[in-house]
């Protein structure tokens, strides 16, 4: 299985709807295969607390895209549904992010690869934990057990009921 880890999030609007069409536009995508979807999870927001709640989910994909051509499709995907610009931390119709890209480390202007910020966030580390605990992280060589065992991020994550089928 490629080791190939997308993070989605949505909070405006029908969060729902924002999800599965990302979901559905990966799908019609033919250099991409959806290996494995986690449960959806509502999370509370980090950074600026007073917004809507989020819904969380993770990929595992298989691609023919490099990191960064991958990277321009989420961008298009999140442009297709409405992604509206706005502050870090702010509000979002659609969010996604590249964790992990098999044992890739990147560190460019553009992108950063495993994403520097999964370390201290829960809403990633969950939904990522229930289809690849034990997948090691290039940069620290910890599984995502273990790093999500002494993530700092206390905010609530509960299980949402949004049934997300792959086929």
């Amino acid at each position: 299985m490629e080791d190939i880890y997308l993070s989605m999030g949505s909070n405006v609007g029908n969060r729902e709807i924002y999800l599965l069409g990302a979901i559905d536009e990966f799908k019609s995508d033919n250099f991409i295969k959806i290996k494995n979807i986690s449960s959806v999870f509502e999370t509370e927001p980090i950074g600026v607390i007073n917004q809507p709640l989020f819904l969380n989910l993770a990929l595992n994909i298989k691609t023919g895209y490099s990191p960064e051509e991958l990277l321009n499709v989420c961008k298009n995907i999140e442009k297709k549904l409405g992604r509206v610009s706005r502050n870090k931390w702010h509000e979002r119709e659609i969010d996604i992010d590249i964790i992990f890209f098999n044992d890739m480390i990147i560190d460019t202007d553009n992108l950063k690869i495993p994403h520097p910020e999964l370390y201290n966030r829960q809403f990633v580390l969950v939904p990522l934990s229930e289809i690849a605990p034990d997948f090691k992280c290039p940069k620290t060589m910890e599984s995502i057990k273990q790093i999500l065992f002494r993530c700092p991020d206390k905010t609530e994550i509960k299980k949402y009921q949004l049934k997300v089928d792959i086929n």
